[in-house]
């Protein structure tokens, strides 16, 4: 029963955390390099969490 509200409240949190980026979309300017990146917040975040789970799979196989 504990399991279950714990999921239950990590998903509210999650759609709460999403419906909050749908509605309040941000812009986020990347420079380095000399190079410009110009996207919105809610790409950066997917690329980051790619990027983090390749990472984890990567160190995962890597030490298995």
């Amino acid at each position: 029963m504990f399991r279950a509200l714990v999921f239950f409240a990590i998903l509210a949190a999650a759609i709460w955390g999403a419906v909050s980026l749908a509605d309040h979309p941000g812009s986020v300017s990347l420079q380095w390099g000399g190079y410009r990146v110009d996207t919105s917040f809610a790409v950066l975040l997917a690329i980051v969490t790619v990027l983090a789970v390749a990472a984890a799979l990567i160190y995962r196989f890597w030490i298995y």
